[in-house]
């Protein structure tokens, strides 16, 4: 018998004893299981765990974790793991240790909102080959408060493209030329992206993520008129969403529009209480420290990226100013609502280019003849 399966028996006799035992965790760490080098499939039957430790083993895969969905806490650092995608419906996650592993791509991650919301150690990926390949992941790893380190990455994973579509990063800390992440073997990289509406959202020019200073600022100087203006517009949207309610046409091309942009709406709605969410409701007696200021940066930010799913709706090609056309219009102003909240970005510069991306060339002239009605 080799080591590895030497290891491998003692891993199934440890899954049996924590059974037996009904305890909520199980560790995989000691000498007898250096050389595991696989997790067995009936560690799937302890439904109940709430922490896993396998760090320091030479497991690659794993799977046999996709259905643990009360996992908490789970440590994989300097293991052989590169997939993190067993790991993306497990919702309880508030503490994933990737220290000294190849992981390149965190974003099967990027959903798991408890990360870093316990205390430590939150996620942690220094030393792995994300922070190698992507300047901005080593940036984060290196934040030591554990929740706004957490939130900020959180944040900047709901920046980049879906998994698992391959992306670019901007940079490498090594300054050498950025490659793609999450790109398969034989897989050629994607094309730019298309200019053909409701393909990409083009943000105003200005328009950048916020950093803590400025949600720092945000919340100081103006948290009431932000409240405000996330309820008002979530109003628009509530409205609009009834009125789709009663008009739901019987032609399935004319049903499809109707649903994509019921679904556009609701995108913006989220996007909205996500933000008011994580304005406090009164600053007069406590600092704005930068769990405070990252929260909102990150509910900004995670705004941002659904605005890339409001932007795949097509609409109808001839923007004529009918009631749909308004209610269009509605879905426009409420993504431009949330890029006004970003500093130096007026609604007025907001408005036109999200329409303009979202409808295509023909949209100034759809604004126009909108404009024509509501002055009548």
């Amino acid at each position: 018998m080799t080591e590895a399966e030497k290891a491998y028996q003692a891993a199934l006799e440890e899954i049996e004893r924590v059974k037996r035992e009904g305890r909520k965790y199980i560790s995989l760490t000691n000498k007898h299981f250096r050389e595991l080098d696989r997790l067995p499939p009936e560690l799937s039957q302890l439904s109940g765990l709430s922490s896993i430790d396998i760090r320091s083993t030479a497991i690659a895969d794993i799977a046999p974790v996709a259905e643990l969905y009360k996992l908490q806490g789970l440590d994989l650092s300097n293991t052989a793991v590169t997939d993190l995608s067993p790991l993306a419906k497990l919702l309880q996650l508030s503490d994933v240790i990737l220290r000294g592993t190849a992981v390149s791509d965190l974003r099967p991650l990027s959903k798991l909102e408890q990360l870093g919301t316990r205390g430590l150690p939150g996620l942690a990926f220094t030393k792995t080959l994300a922070t190698e390949c992507d300047a901005e992941l080593a940036k984060l790893s290196k934040i030591e408060d554990v929740e706004t380190r957490s939130l900020a990455t959180l944040a900047y994973l709901n920046t980049l493209p879906p998994w698992p579509e391959p992306y670019l990063p901007k940079a490498r800390p090594d300054g050498k030329p950025p490659e793609w992440i999450g790109l398969r073997d034989g897989d050629r990289p994607p094309l730019s992206p298309s200019p053909i509406p409701g393909r990409g959202l083009v943000p105003p020019a200005g328009l950048r993520r916020l950093t803590l200073s400025d949600a720092r600022a945000l919340l100081e100087t103006g948290h009431p008129i932000l409240r405000d203006r996330c309820q008002r517009v979530v109003a628009d949207i509530d409205e609009a969403l009834a009125l789709q309610a009663i008009r739901i046409p019987n032609d399935p091309d004319q049903l499809a529009a109707h649903e994509a942009l019921s679904r556009t709406l609701v995108l913006c709605k989220a996007a909205l209480m996500g933000i008011h969410d994580a304005i406090p409701e009164d600053l007069s007696d406590q600092p704005i420290d930068d769990v405070a200021a990252g929260r909102l940066r990150a509910a900004f930010d995670a705004a941002l990226e659904s605005l890339k799913e409001a932007a795949r709706y097509i609409d109808r090609k001839d923007h004529t100013p009918t009631y749909g056309g308004l209610l269009r219009l509605g879905a426009a102003t409420g993504v431009a609502s949330i890029m006004a909240m970003a500093p130096g970005v007026t609604l007025a510069v907001a408005l036109p280019t999200v329409y303009a991306c979202l409808y295509g060339p023909e949209a100034a002239k759809a604004l126009k003849e909108f404009g024509k009605l509501g002055g009548s």
